[in-house]
């Protein structure tokens, strides 16, 4: 057919019809152009089945992410929001913890309960996890001491109680050197601390069942901690008396010179 310069070229009419409810997908970023129908000279033509089935494949990645518009007062629970709001609670949750440790640190209840803790701890299982095994008190003192740790004098023994060795122990809040006295059954700590503690002239009380006491002994900080209380008593005397009699020895025998 030969067109002639005054002819004019008729165009195809093309007609997209398209649902109401695809019209609000379209604008939600939703892809629609499987459910259109499209009509050129009153022909409809239908697309193949796959372009039926997913017409844009590019776009299923972000169609995943998009939702159908949310009723009023809906709550979002995308996959990025989930995420965005456990960040939110774990970081408030982190900061509500360190304000309770700062609170707490240096609180004779607090540390007696940490304490008590480590020693159910290391009781409990079969072996104690002593770093060195040692009933002289010397050997252990100059092993802590050779890691950093000032320690008062350490007893020998108390009653039935002996001393059986160490470790160090990491608490909450601090690292404690923990030596171990057990005989006839029965147990008891004493922990060499560092780091506050607000005991004043010294505390008494319980934490987990246990009986705790907190005294200074050659200007530390030792906690006593056991199952009885004549045992925990015992042992905090041993202490105090085992320094004094440290600082005497050298007075008594410097005196006959002097």
């Amino acid at each position: 057919m030969t067109l002639g310069s005054g002819d004019q070229v008729e165009r195809p009419r093309v007609q997209l019809d398209l649902e109401p409810r695809l019209l609000t997908q379209v604008h939600h970023g939703r892809a629609f152009a499987h459910k259109a129908r499209t009509t050129v000279n009153g022909r409809v033509l239908t697309p193949c089945p796959r372009s039926w089935d997913n017409p844009w494949s590019h776009t299923e990645a972000h169609d995943q992410t998009m939702r159908e518009p949310s009723e009023p007062g809906a709550v979002d629970s995308s996959p990025r929001v989930l995420r965005v709001r456990r960040a939110h609670v774990a970081v408030i949750l982190g900061l509500a913890l360190a304000g309770v440790l700062v609170w707490a640190r240096g609180r004779p209840g607090f540390v007696a309960w940490e304490l008590a803790w480590d020693h159910d701890r290391d009781f409990a299982r079969r072996g104690l996890r002593a770093k060195i095994w040692s009933s002289e008190p010397g050997d252990v003192g100059a092993w802590l001491e050779s890691r950093g740790t000032p320690v008062p004098p350490l007893p020998a023994s108390r009653g039935d109680l002996e001393l059986v060795g160490a470790r160090y122990c990491a608490l909450f809040d601090r690292i404690a050197a923990h030596v171990y006295y057990a005989g006839d059954g029965r147990r008891a700590s004493a922990f060499v601390l560092s780091g506050p503690v607000r005991i004043g002239s010294g505390w008494a009380g319980r934490a987990r069942g246990h009986y705790v006491r907190l005294l200074r002994s050659a200007g530390r900080v030792v906690a006593v901690i056991g199952d009885r209380p004549s045992d925990v008593e015992a042992l905090a005397k041993a202490f105090v008396t085992t320094v004094a009699r440290s600082f005497s020895a050298p007075l008594g025998a410097r005196s006959p010179a002097g």
